[in-house]
């Protein structure tokens, strides 16, 4: 099933403030960049185009692509512009900081949903995006080596992206009243998954950062050393 159609739009905020004449008169990169992350919130990944958000900007569609390559540039750019903050924190023991790295990934993609359409759906051709992954698989690399970095950044990943697709605040579950009879055990669960979103996050997080600790802990395994 397609992310994007099942997404929960937010319509509300003013409308993408325009920029006038030419891109010579202040149109940069980093405000077509803006102007996107703000028409992407209101209007989600469908209601978004390149020559919609020129016209917003009062400026021809060709002006954009003096400060981007494509679309994809653009929608990676406005990713990357949201995660900007988002970092492994400076403070405290290196798992605490992968788990505020996810803890805030979460938050970010709730507060915007737009994020996670465009991250299932679209190349991230722009570099900004990958700032925070390349950042937190450095800390997980000094632990757990580059294999162990590369496959805990992606059950991470999986998880948390996995679990926000499962929000009911942010997606439209599936419709269980037609069969809610015969399976009341999953219409009273998917009730229930309503309201305990954080904490259920939370216990899974947790349970899979315990595992990685434990993993950075155990020693390497002994090799055998063949004799001739």
């Amino acid at each position: 099933m397609h992310h994007e159609r099942n997404t929960k739009r937010f319509t509300h905020g003013s409308p993408v403030k325009a920029v006038r004449g030419t891109y010579h008169a202040g149109l940069t990169r980093h405000t077509v960049v803006a102007a996107a992350v703000e028409m992407l919130q209101q209007r989600g990944v469908g209601g978004f185009s390149v020559r919609q958000l020129a016209t917003e900007l009062g400026v021809d569609t060709m002006a954009l692509y003096k400060h981007v390559r494509n679309k994809d540039d653009l929608l990676g750019a406005a990713v990357g512009q949201v995660f900007h903050d988002t970092r492994p924190l400076g403070d405290g023991e290196w798992w605490e900081q992968v788990r505020g790295t996810f803890r805030e990934h979460r938050q970010v993609i709730r507060a915007q949903p737009w994020v996670l359409a465009v991250m299932l759906s679209h190349p991230l051709e722009s570099s900004e995006p990958w700032e925070v992954v390349d950042q937190t698989l450095a800390v997980l690399s000094q632990h757990l080596g580059a294999a162990g970095a590369a496959r805990w950044m992606r059950l991470l990943a999986a998880f948390t992206n996995g679990f926000l697709q499962t929000e009911p605040d942010l997606v439209d579950g599936p419709d269980t009243r037609q069969v809610e009879s015969r399976f009341p055990r999953v219409t009273t669960a998917a009730a229930r998954s309503a309201r305990t979103g954080d904490r259920d996050f939370e216990v899974g997080l947790n349970a899979l950062i315990d595992a990685m600790r434990a993993e950075a802990a155990s020693p390497p395994p002994l090799r055998k050393v063949r004799t001739p």
